[in-house]
Order: C-alpha cells, then sequence, then structure tokens
C-alpha cells in the first residue's frame, strides 16, 4: 500500500522450465538465470545469487524476507551508496529488527524475518509453506496476548435482585472493550458460562483461550454503588491492575468508562493501538438505565415470562428515554426470538420487530445487532 494506492511487484525473473531439462549448448544459452550472471534487484538477491551460485526457492524466501522487512519498516533491508556497496551488505551484513528499525512492528516478526535473511540457505526456511504457518502462528500467539475475557461482576448487595446490576455493568464493559482496535474481546455468552463458579482464573483462561481476565464485584445500597475490579494475568494468576470506586448510582456510565480506560491503559505496552475508538455514546437516564439492564437479566432466561417480563422493562425504559437506542434493539430481538419460537406469526411480529431495530439504527447507526435483526425480520415478513 502507498499513498497512490496498491502497487503489486514482482522479481522479473523468468527461466525457461521446458527447455532447461535439456542438456544441451542451446539450453544453456537460453537460461536466463544460468550461474554466474547478475540477474535480478541487488536489494532482493540472495546471497547465492550474488556469488553466481545456483538459485532455488530458497532465494526467493531470501528475496521475500527483504520485502517483508520493507513493507513492515519502510526501508530496504540491504542498502548501500553503489551496487558493490549493495551486495557487500547482502552477503556479510544483517538489517536491524524490524521491531527496532520501527515502532509498532511486532517483536514476534523478527525472527520470521531473520530466518528468511539466512546467508546460508540451509538456515533458511525450506519452503514457503514452512513461512505461512510460522506467520500464522505469531499472529495466534500475538492475538492471544491481546486477548481478554470480562467475568460476571459478583453481586454483593444485601438484595439478591440487584444481581440484574453487576450483569449489566459486565456487558457494558464488554461493549466499551470491543471498540478497541487490537484487542479480542470473549463475548458475553462465553465468559457468562462461568457466572458463580468458583473456578481458577488461570483455568478459565485456558479454557476461553485468553491471556487476561478481568473480573469484579458490585455492592448496591439505596442511591449507592461500590466496584470493584482487578484485572488478572491468566498465565500465572497475578493482578496487574485493581482499584474500587465509590460513587452515587448516577455515576455508573462514569464508572465503567474509568474501568475500560484502566484496562486498556494496563495493556497499551501489548495492544499498540489508540485507546478507544472514537464514540459518542448517549448517556441515557439512570432510571431507563436501571430498567434495560434488569430486563437484559430476565432476557437472557429465554423463557417465555422472562421475554415478556424483558420487553414490559425495555418498553418502560424507551418512554423514559426516548433517545436511548439500547432498549430499541433489544425489542427488535424479542419480537425475532417469539416468531422463531411460533409466539408470533412473521406477519405479526416481523413488523413490530422491523420497527425496534429501525428505530435504534434512527438513534445509533453504528448499532449492528439492529442491522442484522432488520434484515433476518425483513426475510420472514
Amino acid at each position: 500500500m502507498t499513498s497512490s494506492g496498491i502497487k503489486l511487484l514482482d522479481f522479473g525473473l523468468a527461466k525457461n522450465c521446458a527447455m532447461s531439462a535439456k542438456n544441451d549448448d542451446a539450453t544453456q544459452a537460453s537460461d536466463l538465470t544460468q550461474p554466474g550472471m547478475f540477474v535480478g534487484t541487488p536489494q532482493y538477491m540472495a546471497p547465492e545469487q550474488v556469488e553466481g551460485k545456483p538459485a532455488d526457492a530458497r532465494s526467493d524466501i531470501f528475496s521475500f524476507g527483504s520485502v517483508l522487512y520493507e513493507v513492515l519498516t519502510g526501508r530496504a533491508a540491504f542498502n548501500g551508496s553503489s551496487i558493490a556497496a549493495v551486495f557487500a551488505a547482502v552477503l556479510h551484513e544483517s538489517p536491524q529488527r524490524a521491531s527496532s528499525a520501527r515502532q509498532g512492528v511486532p517483536a514476534d516478526l523478527d525472527g520470521i524475518i531473520a530466518k528468511c535473511l539466512e546467508k546460508d540457505p540451509g538456515q533458511r526456511f525450506a519452503s514457503m509453506q514452512e513461512v505461512r504457518t510460522a506467520l500464522q502462528k505469531a499472529v495466534l500467539v500475538r492475538d492471544a496476548r491481546t486477548s481478554i475475557a470480562v467475568l460476571p461482576f459478583a453481586n454483593l448487595s444485601a438484595e439478591r435482585e440487584n444481581e440484574y446490576f453487576g450483569d449489566g455493568l459486565t456487558e457494558e464493559i464488554i461493549n466499551a472493550l470491543t471498540q478497541v482496535p487490537a484487542l479480542r474481546v470473549i463475548a458475553r455468552t462465553s465468559a457468562f458460562a462461568f457466572k458463580g463458579k468458583q473456578e481458577d482464573v488461570r483455568h478459565i483462561a485456558r479454557i476461553l483461550g485468553v491471556a487476561h481476565i478481568l473480573e469484579g464485584s458490585v455492592r448496591k445500597a439505596g442511591s449507592r454503588i461500590r466496584v470493584t475490579a482487578q484485572l488478572i494475568t491468566g498465565e500465572d494468576g497475578s493482578h496487574l491492575w485493581s482499584d474500587r470506586y465509590d460513587r452515587e448510582m448516577t455515576d455508573v456510565f462514569a464508572v465503567q468508562d474509568e474501568i475500560t480506560k484502566a484496562v486498556v491503559e494496563a495493556l497499551r505496552e501489548r495492544l499498540r493501538a489508540p485507546l478507544i475508538r472514537g464514540y459518542q455514546r448517549h448517556e441515557p437516564h439512570v432510571e431507563a438505565y436501571r430498567l434495560y439492564v434488569k430486563g437484559r437479566h430476565h432476557f437472557w432466561k429465554f423463557t417465555g415470562e422472562g421475554l415478556d417480563t424483558a420487553r414490559d422493562l425495555f418498553e418502560r425504559a424507551v418512554s423514559l428515554d426516548p433517545e436511548y437506542a439500547a432498549p430499541y434493539v433489544d425489542l427488535g430481538h424479542y419480537y425475532f426470538l417469539c416468531v422463531m419460537q411460533g409466539r408470533f406469526s412473521g406477519k405479526e411480529g416481523a413488523p413490530l420487530g422491523i420497527r425496534g431495530a429501525e428505530k435504534a439504527l434512527a438513534l445509533d447507526d453504528r448499532r449492528g445487532e439492529a442491522a442484522g435483526i432488520r434484515a433476518l425480520l425483513s426475510g420472514i415478513s
């Protein structure tokens, strides 16, 4: 990629394979890459090519390593003031590590590039399939280092009913963390499978395939809330960060934001990315928010009674705050599930669900779930 668009590059070398199979003078004369000839671009030629020795697929791997280095760093792996100087660099020098040459280049690519650029062909990858496998493993390892699961926040309130509030806080933090471009966040369904279970966080991290676990608790008493949160390393169970927030209920949105930013700050070196995508969200009426998260608590029971209770709570939430998009999304989801369960016909339920999804999108066009529900119900209606 360049500022002017995409450029497709190749090495510009050709060999007549059919004629190379013959052992006669004509073959030698027509073979464009016969030993002893300097054919190619000096900065990307393997040492054996520079020395006029036979070249094979491993020479192309060297050239690939040179190109990969340049793509990642913006500079050539081998350079010089003359062709002779470039050849000397190819034969005797190693480039600066890519991760040191340019900020943001993952350090786990350094070893792959170094192996591609080995002077001795026998020390390089044997095939491009091996290179591909190594690159895929590097991506998976890096992905695991920048992954997190948010476990349901435990309810420490005197009233058991307040459990919905901790679930809602957990979901909001999950949604906020998904706005971080370089962070892989485990979905709610997978994380909530461990709700109420006294499992070792190291075991949970292994099961979910994540490097970090965020867990916490919520205590609600009247208009006051106390939230504790801790970020834990999945490998050894050690704490990276923890904090406690004693606030008024009206500050719940600020608490969510502070926890999210603290987590991202603790992972900043691993993420190497902007903290949070710019996203101006609507801050709902606090009672509308309470009704919404309580509705979500009932919604996830997936029973007829639970779904109907959720619908009533969502409708009360939007009546209190008509600009609050989230309850409209779940109203659309409610009618979709009811149609799927046969509680409504498609003709009855689909228009109601579409109406909720479209209202959510009118308020916030980033609501992907609303767009999906609208599409599904449009197919039914």
